[in-house]
């Protein structure tokens, strides 16, 4: 909505806002755009003793010393879990050359999200002014007067037909080693992220054809920003961000990456049915419970789904047991497994066919 009066985000200089990328989807029914604005609200506080026992229980887990404690990368990491979410804002956001309020203030945990409508006239206008770009929708926050600083992001605009690529991050595109804590921990917080050879190139590849790419994983919204830098410093192509919420307390340490299906199978019914003439491919890995996932929703929107492709974990390989009960009454070759990227390769051919009613 178009206000009068514009507003902006009522902000003090301690508190920060990150944006996080999100879709545009066209509603038929309404014949308008829903851009959906989502992120969070957050403000920088002396640790409280809660989050310091937090730490050592972490440091713990991870088998850690004081020297990995104190670098970069686990500051970077940490950063996120320690922060305070801020309630109650309400945020104003730029798109264009104009202001809107958001509805609904942040909750609890600092997040906030609201769909804003535009007509097909109102996106033509932004692609005129240059604010949609390449399928990419600029977004500002508007700061408090005298305040500064810039807290900006992208929507990005899925055409009604097309190809999407939904992709779990945890050893599917980064080795994470999710069947060890320990180890799963100490990629997280200490050691450097990890690509899965190849894939970066393949989804690059892929993106060339129009395709578009969504990032759904069981990692918490506390690691958007390294996984952000991940997908960035690795060049796989740009796409939304669908992570779980976690607020993290000693008692719920050992839920930090706890495999919550249920979060995951939403989002993704969520996009499938608010995008029925889209068509999409889902890669996943076997250490956690994507097969099951996947395979039920292929059971869902069987006209939507043109593959499943299964990244092999040895050590919670997808054996045939396993594989039965997952992709149960789908077509044979509907469910793939994979060690490589190159093993990929194939679905090439197949986005090609179907990419060609994409963006326009």
């Amino acid at each position: 909505m178009l206000l009068a009066r514009e507003p902006y985000s009522k902000l003090e200089l301690d508190e920060s806002v990150v944006l996080y990328p999100s879709p545009a989807i066209w509603r038929r029914k309404d014949q308008c755009w829903l851009v959906a604005v989502r992120g969070s609200v957050h403000a920088s506080v002396d640790v409280p003793l809660r989050k310091r026992i937090m730490l050592r229980l972490l440091r713990r887990a991870m088998n850690a010393d004081t020297h990995e404690l104190e670098s970069d990368v686990f500051r970077d990491r940490i950063s996120g879990f320690i922060v305070s979410g801020e309630k109650g804002k309400r945020l104003a956001v730029n798109i264009g050359d104009e202001t809107h309020l958001l509805r609904r203030k942040s909750r609890g945990d600092g997040h906030f999200s609201c769909n804003l409508r535009f007509t097909r006239e109102q996106f033509a206008r932004l692609a005129e002014t240059g604010h949609l770009n390449d399928g990419r929708l600029s977004i500002q926050v508007v700061a408090p007067p005298g305040d500064y600083r810039r807290f900006a992001g992208c929507v990005h605009v899925l055409q009604p037909r097309g190809v999407s690529v939904i992709s779990d991050i945890d050893d599917t595109i980064k080795h994470s080693d999710v069947a060890s804590q320990r180890k799963l921990l100490q990629n997280t917080f200490l050691n450097d992220y990890r690509a899965i050879d190849g894939m970066a190139k393949l989804f690059r590849t892929w993106a060339e054809l129009n395709t578009d790419f969504h990032y759904v994983s069981s990692s918490p919204w506390q690691l958007y920003r390294s996984l952000e830098d991940l997908i960035q410093s690795h060049d796989f192509p740009a796409g939304t961000f669908h992570l779980r919420k976690f607020r993290l307390t000693t008692h719920m340490l050992r839920r930090l990456f706890m495999r919550r299906g249920a979060t995951k199978r939403l989002v993704i019914h969520s996009l499938m049915k608010a995008c029925p003439q889209r068509k999409f491919l889902l890669i996943g890995d076997s250490g956690e419970h994507d097969p099951e996932i996947y395979g039920a929703i292929a059971r869902k929107f069987p006209d939507q789904v043109l593959g499943i492709y299964i990244r092999e974990v040895r050590e919670r390989p997808l054996d045939a047991s396993r594989r039965a009960v997952a992709f149960a009454r789908l077509p044979d070759d509907m469910g793939r497994v994979y060690q490589t990227a190159n093993q990929l390769a194939p679905i090439t051919r197949l986005i090609e066919q179907h990419a060609a009613s994409g963006r326009s």
